[in-house]
C-alpha cells in the first residue's frame, strides 16, 4: 500500500489540499468518546493518539467494524487571533503591573482552544456516519471591539493510504459576556460525517482530523515551545 509522505498530508489538512472530495447521506448510533488528541512524529508515516481516552462499540448490527479515528489535529488545536497589522513574533507582549498583576496583550482579539470530542458511529449499506460534537472554548483580547466574534475550524476525512479526501470549513460564533479582555465562552459543534465503504469494509483505518483554520505564522505559533517562567 502507497502512503502520502507525512509532511505532504500535513500541509494538505492545514491548507485544504483535498485528493477526492466526495460527501454522502447519513445515519446514527454505536459509542465512542476521544479527548483531543496530539499529532506525534516528525518524518515518515504519522502516528495519532488518543490522549488516553477510549474508543469502544456498544450495539450495532456488526460488533467487528470499529470507528474511524477521530482526533483534534496539535498543530490546529488551539488560535491566537490578532488585530490587523500584528501578528505573532511582532505583537506587543502580555505585562505586567507594578504590583506584578498580568495585563493581556494589547495587540490579541481572542484566543481559542478545541475541547473534547464526543460522538458516535453507525455502518449501513453504503457506509459509516460519524456523528460528534465538540467544545470550542475561547478568550476575549483586549484588541477586539465588542462582545461578538467568529472563528472557522476545518474537518477533514483522510483515507488509510493518508490522501485527505474530503475537507470542509466551518464557522463557530461566539458572544461575550463581558467587554473586558479576559471574558471566556464557548460554543458546542455538532458536526456529522460520511465516509462511503464498500460492502464488509472496516472504517479503523480511516481518520478524521479537526482543528482551527489558520494562517502559516498562527501554525508555526502553535509549534513554537511555550517558555518556562523566568526564561
Amino acid at each position: 500500500m502507497r502512503h502520502t509522505p507525512f509532511s505532504t498530508l500535513l500541509r494538505a489538512i492545514l491548507h485544504g489540499v483535498c485528493a477526492l472530495c466526495a460527501a454522502a447521506p447519513a445515519r446514527a448510533a454505536a459509542a465512542l468518546v476521544i479527548a483531543p488528541a496530539l499529532l506525534a512524529g516528525c518524518s515518515g508515516m504519522p502516528s495519532w493518539s488518543s490522549a488516553g481516552s477510549t474508543l469502544g462499540m456498544s450495539e450495532t448490527p456488526d460488533r467487528n467494524r470499529a470507528c474511524p479515528q477521530v482526533t483534534v489535529l496539535r498543530d490546529a488545536g488551539k488560535i491566537t487571533r490578532y488585530r490587523p497589522g500584528a501578528r505573532p513574533g511582532t505583537a506587543a507582549p502580555a505585562r505586567r503591573t507594578v504590583t506584578g498583576a498580568s495585563l493581556p496583550s494589547p495587540d490579541v482579539e481572542v484566543r481559542g482552544v478545541l475541547g473534547e470530542i464526543e460522538g458516535s458511529c453507525t455502518y449501513d449499506d453504503t457506509g459509516v456516519t460519524i456523528d460528534m460534537g465538540i467544545d470550542v472554548v475561547v478568550q476575549k483580547g483586549a484588541a477586539l471591539n465588542g462582545v461578538g466574534t467568529s472563528l472557522g475550524y476545518f474537518v477533514a476525512v483522510i483515507d488509510p493510504e493518508q490522501r485527505v479526501v474530503r475537507r470542509e470549513t466551518f464557522e463557530a460564533a461566539f458572544t461575550f459576556p463581558s467587554p473586558e479582555a479576559g471574558s471566556r465562552t464557548g460554543s458546542r459543534e455538532e458536526l456529522r460525517q460520511h465516509i462511503p465503504l464498500a460492502a464488509g469494509q472496516d472504517a479503523r483505518q480511516w481518520q478524521v482530523m479537526l482543528g482551527f483554520e489558520l494562517t502559516p505564522a498562527q501554525v508555526d505559533e502553535n509549534r513554537r515551545p511555550i517558555p518556562l517562567p523566568g526564561s
